[in-house]
């Protein structure tokens, strides 16, 4: 399976040097997140790792400072399309695709399991 490559936001969508991407051989241990890639003239291109349940920047470097603020907005706006093409290609590491599958998740985070221990009696 190719990496799923996603529009530009409308101030960046003829710049060549922007890409927003899933790629195709992610570990299936990091959490769920879309690729954001500025090639650099001459060097290593720059890449922001966005944290598709919280939509917060992954890594520190590059600064979050170097990232347009238009490209989160964007991946917020396209959040379902986004899900629904993360979920084909990590079937086992999957996003939800609409606000109920979300609250159900959440409660199932929130529930807290109480373990009892009992003391061992003393003997006399």
């Amino acid at each position: 399976m190719a990496p799923a490559k996603f529009n530009n936001p409308k101030k960046y969508s003829k710049d060549p040097k922007w890409k927003v991407k899933i790629y195709d051989n992610e570990p299936p241990y990091e959490d769920p997140h879309i690729t954001i890639i500025r090639q650099q003239r001459g060097g290593k291109p720059k890449q922001w790792r966005i944290n598709l349940r919280t939509f917060e920047i992954m890594d520190t470097s590059p600064p979050k400072k170097d990232l347009p603020p238009e490209f989160v907005e964007e991946v917020k706006n396209k959040k379902k399309e986004i899900y629904k093409k993360w979920n084909e290609m990590y079937p086992n590491n999957p996003l939800p695709e609409n606000e109920d599958d979300k609250e159900e998740g959440k409660e199932a985070k929130e529930k807290k399991v109480v373990v009892k221990i009992k003391k061992p009696k003393k003997k006399k």
